[in-house]
């Protein structure tokens, strides 16, 4: 006897997806066309003693025993990638100490500008409670927060602020400041030396909102 001959094909209905198999070297007794399909099968008795296991970092799911679910090491679909996303947490965590440290350095060495001085003055004439100098989320330093109406004032240089890189900077913070539930209101030194009144209008109609 061949060994062609000796391997027959069988045909079957895989129990996990339901469609019609037909395979060589199969035995008798397999049910399912793949693992996948044994792992999803509802008819599986050992069912409830795992589960599929999505990697978080590739996304591959992986078949894991009931006594390794609660395991962070197994949120892996293998060493590699635990290793691989260990490393880039540990990056991930020495940058945002590396800019909590820069913030605070900011913080100790700085000085409210003439801008700064002039525009939390308008401020102090409207009568509105504000913080000065105020780090948010560990990222970066706002001039102004008045967290009761959740708002952001930030007083902008225009030689500084309208350079590109400074703009996309800008931008960048805006955007996550209003993801996170914050109106952030700009207003340059041009706008507050030659028409304060102007500035002060807008914040107290704004402000009141």
């Amino acid at each position: 006897m061949n060994n062609h001959n000796k391997y027959k094909l069988r045909k079957f209905t895989c129990l996990g997806c339901g469609k019609e198999v037909e395979m060589r070297r199969m035995a008798s007794r397999t049910k399912y066309c793949s693992r996948i399909c044994w792992y999803k099968s509802k008819d599986r008795p050992q069912l409830k003693t795992g589960n599929l296991v999505k990697c978080l970092l590739c996304g591959k799911e992986v078949y894991k025993p009931k006594n390794q679910l609660d395991r962070v090491s197994n949120s892996f679909c293998s060493q590699s990638c635990a290793n691989r996303y260990q490393k880039e947490t540990d990056q991930k965590d020495g940058m945002r100490k590396n800019g909590i440290k820069s913030i605070l350095k900011q913080l100790k060495s700085k000085k409210p500008t003439k801008l700064e001085i002039a525009g939390n003055k308008i401020l102090k004439e409207i009568g509105i409670q504000f913080e000065e100098q105020v780090p948010m989320f560990e990222k970066f330093i706002v001039d102004v927060l008045i967290e009761e109406k959740k708002i952001v004032i930030q007083w902008d240089g225009e030689y500084w602020h309208l350079k590109k890189i400074n703009k996309d900077r800008d931008n960048s913070q805006d955007a996550y400041l209003k993801k996170c539930g914050y109106k952030v209101l700009r207003y340059t030194d041009k706008q507050i030396k030659k028409d304060r009144e102007w500035v002060k209008k807008d914040l107290c109609i704004k402000l009141n909102q």
